[in-house]
Order: C-alpha cells, then sequence, then structure tokens
C-alpha cells in the first residue's frame, strides 16, 4: 500500500527520509518547540563533528548543513 503523502523526510537535519531520521521521536510528535529545536541541534551538532572527524574542511561542512563557517566553528568549539 502506498501513502499519498510524500516521505521528505527532515529538512533540519538533513535527512532525506522519515525512516532514516536520527531522533527517537519525530519532531512534529513534540508540543514544545523549543525542545524540538535542542534535539535538532544536537543532531545537527554531533553530525557535525563526525564530518570533521571524517576530514571534512569547515567551509564543506557549512555548505553540507546550510550554516555559516562560523557556525560549524562554534559547534566544533564545544564539542
Amino acid at each position: 500500500m502506498t501513502s499519498r503523502y510524500p516521505d521528505t523526510g527532515c529538512p533540519d537535519l538533513g535527512e532525506p527520509s522519515c525512516l532514516s531520521c536520527t531522533l527517537p521521536k519525530c519532531r512534529y510528535d513534540y508540543d514544545e518547540p523549543l525542545i524540538v529545536r535542542a534535539m535538532v541541534m544536537a543532531a545537527r551538532s554531533a553530525d557535525v563533528v563526525r564530518a570533521q572527524q571524517d576530514g571534512l574542511a569547515i567551509a564543506e561542512i557549512a555548505e553540507r548543513f546550510d550554516v555559516s563557517k562560523r557556525t560549524v566553528q562554534r559547534i566544533l568549539a564545544g564539542a
């Protein structure tokens, strides 16, 4: 059976599919937007650190996650 709703994933996390999302619970199932934002940012931060460990340059990481180079530097400094 197919759904009439496309699985567009989680754009804030860069996930191409809901089934591959890294959040323990869908961000749209939470009542508190601040909790969701914190979870999304924590997941993104972990992905940024992994990307740096994989050898990507700060500019490449910033482009991949659609953030500024300064944001990447802040995430890495706080890790």
